[in-house]
């Protein structure tokens, strides 16, 4: 089947799920138009996961089509279609464009490979933890690049050969890994950190900031890399002793520090300082992501050019806006509020252990039905805000659930963040998955003790 037809295919399931599900008998405590928005999600999410149309333009046409549909009123759909964290979203791209583009990256990428020695299993540890913490605060995709093209000419020096090579392998596997892990530890880490935050705001008006996010997502973050290191290391041991290249990183030195360099590293210094002392200062997140870029573009400046306002990832912005807005509907027609009751009243009397533990098997589980991560929040945070709050818990425990597990692209590996290394030829789709499993076992472990613990001492306090 050609990929033309294969495409049509997919938008004719996803019309006939459209009117399968709008034609059911409408279920008891559920209005039509919930039904019809349910019914349009699961199109949508159809559509998004396949790519059936470029997700960028379709996310434009999905708020319309709720008018069309009679599912919500355009004006309040599109309330939410563009707000303040749809502009941070935007900010912190433009960031991570200006950490490439400076050379920045490249002298990160170049001066910490071999930052824990030279053989091996070092090599590799320096490869996850280096682009892990970096991915911490420039967005997860420009941190594979950056890396995965180091290691790649690394990996060819040393005859590393793509489909044989167990080192070559770990490496190409570790490094998406780990930024995809390091993505999720703040919230300017990744696009999918933005969107959970905005789902949540629209749904709720609960606005989640740098430090509730970040207190549990970057001690979480960093064991797990030093974790994925371990297991990475231990099911795929190199076939090499030694790795070549120390010697070329030094031959290879970026020289002293270019004027845009240390432009960017002041200006992202204080953007990070801004952040961190937020609910110190009181300063909005957004407000300093937009003063940072403005500032990185400023005549004398210009960190930032104008002909390179296209360079980032516009699709991921819209599909941001446009499955925030369509989400929504499942919200103003009390859609959410029914398929919460149901899970409410299925694990509601669990008690809050059980409903954590049960909420992150779901979140991880659910990679393997909607592998696309824009998709994935848009369709499950209004669901996960409304359970919360039918069994008496903070909205913003079960949301950063939903927010720590979404970056996990390694069980249904069809992100850009695991597809940015797999052109180098040293993995297949399903090796992602394999070693992806044990990791993601221990993720959930650990993220079960955080989330148990924080909302035990009430953290996050019910709202």
């Amino acid at each position: 089947m050609s990929g033309i037809i294969k495409k049509y295919v997919f938008i004719i399931i996803a019309v006939i799920a459209y009117f399968t599900i709008s034609l059911l008998p409408t279920p008891t405590g559920l209005e039509p138009a919930g039904q019809r928005s349910i019914a349009l999600m699961v199109a949508a999410v159809i559509i998004w996961a396949t790519e059936a149309i470029p997700v960028g333009y379709v996310s434009l046409a999905f708020p319309m089509i709720t008018g069309i549909l009679g599912v919500a009123p355009i004006g309040e759909v599109l309330k939410n279609f563009i707000n303040a964290s749809i502009i941070f979203m935007i900010c912190t791209q433009f960031i991570s464009q200006a950490f490439v583009s400076t050379g920045v990256g490249n002298r990160v990428a170049t001066k910490f490979s071999f930052l824990f020695g030279t053989k091996p299993k070092q090599v590799l540890l320096s490869f996850i933890m280096v682009s892990g913490v970096v991915s911490m605060f420039i967005g997860d995709i420009p941190v594979a690049v950056v890396f995965g093209g180091i290691a790649y000419d690394l990996l060819k020096l040393n005859n590393c050969e793509p489909g044989k090579s167990k080192f070559g392998l770990s490496m190409m596997i570790g490094i998406p890994i780990a930024a995809a892990i390091g993505g999720f530890a703040t919230p300017v880490g990744s696009g999918l950190n933005q969107l959970t935050i905005i789902q949540l705001q629209s749904v709720t008006g609960i606005t989640i900031d740098f430090l509730q996010w970040s207190i549990v997502g970057i001690p979480m973050s960093i064991i797990l890399l030093v974790i994925s290191w371990l297991i990475l290391s231990a099911l795929l041991p190199a076939e090499i002793d030694h790795v070549k290249g120390s010697e070329n990183a030094k031959d290879q030195d970026c020289g002293p520090l270019k004027v845009e360099e240390k432009k960017f590293i002041v200006i992202f210094a204080i953007t990070i300082i801004a952040w961190v002392t937020s609910p110190i200062t009181n300063l909005d997140n957004n407000m300093v992501a937009a003063i940072s870029v403005c500032a990185m573009a400023l005549a004398g400046i210009e960190v930032l050019k104008a002909d390179k306002v296209n360079s980032i990832g516009w699709s991921g912005v819209l599909l941001s806006s446009g499955a925030t807005a369509t989400a929504t509907t499942l919200t103003l027609t009390g859609a959410s509020q029914w398929i919460a009751d149901l899970l409410s009243d299925a694990i509601g009397s669990m008690g809050p252990v059980m409903v954590i533990f049960c909420v992150i098997i779901f979140a991880q589980l659910i990679h393997f039905l909607i592998p696309t991560g824009g998709a994935l929040v848009a369709t499950v945070v209004p669901i996960m805000a409304a359970v919360a709050a039918s069994i008496g818990m903070s909205p913003i425990v079960l949301t950063l659930i939903i927010g720590y597990t979404v970056s996990n692209c390694f069980l249904m590996p069809l992100d850009p963040i695991p597809l940015s290394t797999y052109g180098y030829g040293y993995w297949k789709l399903f090796d992602m998955t394999k070693y992806g499993v044990p990791i993601t076992i221990v993720w959930s472990i650990i993220l079960f003790g955080f989330m148990v613990l924080l909302h035990t001492i009430g953290f996050y306090p019910a709202v």
